[in-house]
């Protein structure tokens, strides 16, 4: 079991970024045939820096001088139960497969709460998914409950053709900054984690806009957040080692043999068709015409996926829904699948959107994939008990960057 000490990252220190980004090297999750880790091009801190303030930790092992875990913590102001809060949002805890389970994780935690005590938070949160068992009794362990269930709710923009309206008549329009900001804040008024300053934060310069949707007494919309990734991937090996492709003769080599295979492939069908039985010949080139339709679409998605990452637009979120008024509900489904359709035209590659099972807005909210998350909450104060969330609570798009 390694001996280790606290401490905390400075954004300023090149010793500890070069241990950070050994320690992102160590937690990645590789196979035999494919090898990559993040790299954070703007430092650790980038993400957090976008909040009140912020800790950053690692545990440095004392005898090799090397960093074994580290946590993220950040502070933020928001409502809960109808009263200004001070709260920190805990994050990237990840320790070193050697180091795990040597309690490690709970020393950064601790540690991490002591300091957020101290800025004032009255309470922590985090997010875990939902099918990580370990995470979640570790957290409930030290004292963490279940304050809501979500949905990450994804859709993919692959296809050509824009997504079909619900409401074709229906106009949806981009408001201004400040038209938003009041109908956000009217909205939210009474919802757990909201923010306090809602029109700084429709400002942030991740926001790209506000869309809403009218009708004679109801009214409904959504923002956009830009999810830009707040890291690179670098890959060590794809089946061969990385490295291997800036050697000329390699590559050569390579294409060569791609060659080839097409090569013995083409003879292949034209022998088979020429000579064989004729239900083979059938067979052969229906597989081939299937293989072929599926190896199109691969492709078509890789190259949307190389085009949207190298314009730095992945992801969109859609954050803070608001409807009122008895057509509300529809026109909030016709604002969601308008502003899909926005980020299409833009060139993102996906939309994101959390959600409660249990909030209102659930049955309109259609994606191809879903992925179940859980928020936990705890108490940083002895005098003062964590409750579980409002059903129809706020999510930051800050969390998930």
């Amino acid at each position: 079991m390694a001996s280790v000490v606290i401490r905390e990252y400075s954004p300023t220190s090149v010793e500890d970024a070069k241990k950070m980004e050994q320690l992102e090297k160590d937690c990645s999750n590789n196979s035999a045939f494919v090898q990559v880790h993040k790299v954070y091009q703007n430092g650790f801190h980038f993400k957090a820096q976008q909040f009140e303030g912020f800790h950053i930790l690692y545990a440095e092992d004392t005898q090799t001088g090397q960093a074994c875990g580290s946590v993220s913590t950040v502070i933020k102001t928001v409502k809960l139960d109808g009263k200004s809060t001070k709260v920190a949002y805990l994050f990237d805890v990840r320790v070193r497969k050697l180091n795990r389970r040597q309690g490690i994780a709970e020393k950064l935690s601790k540690a991490a709460e002591e300091l957020c005590l101290k800025d004032g938070a009255v309470f922590m949160y985090l997010t875990v998914n939902g099918d990580n068992k370990i995470a979640y009794r570790l957290y409930e362990k030290t004292g963490f409950i279940n304050a809501s269930n979500r949905e990450i709710v994804c859709s993919l923009l692959t296809t050509r053709v824009p997504l079909p309206l619900p409401l074709p008549a229906a106009r949806v329009e981009k408001v201004s900054q400040d038209e938003a900001a009041h109908l956000v804040k009217s909205m939210y008024t009474d919802l757990d984690m909201a923010p306090t300053d809602v029109p700084s934060f429709l400002k942030h310069p991740r926001n790209i806009g506000t869309y809403v949707c009218r009708d004679k007494d109801s009214v409904a919309g959504v923002s956009l957040w830009h999810a830009q990734p707040l890291f690179d991937f670098d890959f060590d090996r794809v089946l061969i080692p990385t490295h291997w492709v800036s050697h000329s003769s390699l590559r050569v080599l390579g294409w060569g043999m791609l060659g080839m295979f097409l090569a013995f492939y083409l003879h292949f069908m034209y022998t088979l068709l020429c000579t064989g039985p004729l239900w083979q010949a059938v067979s052969a080139l229906c597989v081939s015409g299937m293989a072929g339709y599926y190896l199109r679409k691969a492709l078509r998605f890789l190259w949307r996926l190389s085009s949207a990452y190298a314009k730095r637009k992945l992801i969109v979120r859609q954050f803070a829904p608001f409807f009122s008024g008895p057509n509300g509900l529809a026109l909030l489904q016709q604002v969601l699948a308008h502003t899909k359709n926005v980020c299409k035209a833009e060139g993102y590659l996906m939309v994101f959107f959390n959600v409660s099972p249990v909030d209102p807005i659930y049955p309109v909210c259609n994606g191809d994939k879903r992925f179940r998350t859980i928020q936990m909450i705890k108490s940083l104060r002895e005098d003062v008990t964590a409750l579980p969330f409002k059903s129809g609570s706020f999510f930051d798009p800050r969390d998930i960057a």
